[in-house]
């Protein structure tokens, strides 16, 4: 047995923007704007709890008044129009620190220019009682990883094999099929990694794991 570390213990028990949306799609089914919508109803009606990875610590002894909470909105109308980080699809930009009504141009300009992408994260047992599995749960978790975790290899290489993907989530994930792969896993990593469905034909440069 492989020891499991905090940060991979807490990693387990969240999820990611790109890793709920895919989910959604996979289990309402939905397609992304209206997966978006359901997230963001959720949120909007404290159902889907969502803090920042990075979220800032109120110093011990401090008021609320001193040091707000740092804590994402849950207006619907941000986490559907939120913009996304293009390096980094988890990243979203944070909402606009003023009211439009209160500030004048110069001043929003300043104020968005301190914004800044930051990553979000959800409750992973949140998501699946309100987007529960439709498929056996063991099998369906082990698809959603998959997706998150090929994702990421596909940003790094846009150019990675069919094959190539299959070996890389065979090692991590022993127990996904073939078939879960091609026609569920495969399509929505590409996807979650900004690119089409389906690679293009013709060769294409060989990876090493």
């Amino acid at each position: 047995m492989h020891y499991i570390s905090k940060a991979e213990r807490e990693a387990a028990c969240r999820m990611t923007l790109t890793e709920i949306i895919v989910h959604v799609r996979k289990n309402a089914p939905a397609d992304e704007t209206q997966a978006r919508q359901e997230i963001a109803n959720a949120i909007a009606d404290g159902m889907l709890h969502v803090r920042w990875t990075d979220e800032r610590k109120v110093p011990l002894g401090s008021g609320p008044l001193a040091f707000p909470s740092d804590v994402p909105p849950r207006d619907s109308k941000y986490w559907m129009e939120y913009v996304t980080d293009p390096s980094d699809p988890d990243r979203v930009l944070e909402p606009s620190p003023y009211d439009p009504d209160l500030v004048n141009k110069r001043t929003a300009d300043r104020l968005d220019k301190q914004r800044r992408f930051r990553k979000p994260r959800f409750w992973r047992f949140e998501v699946l009682k309100l987007w529960g599995h439709d498929r056996g749960s063991a099998t369906a978790a082990d698809e959603t990883r998959a997706i998150a975790f090929l994702s990421r290899r596909l940003r790094a290489i846009a150019h990675l094999k069919l094959q190539d993907g299959l070996e890389f989530c065979r090692k991590e994930f022993p127990k996904l099929s073939e078939r879960g792969f091609r026609s569920r896993v495969w399509p929505q990593a590409r996807e979650a990694a900004g690119l089409e469905p389906k690679a293009p034909p013709g060769p294409k440069p060989k990876c090493r794991p």
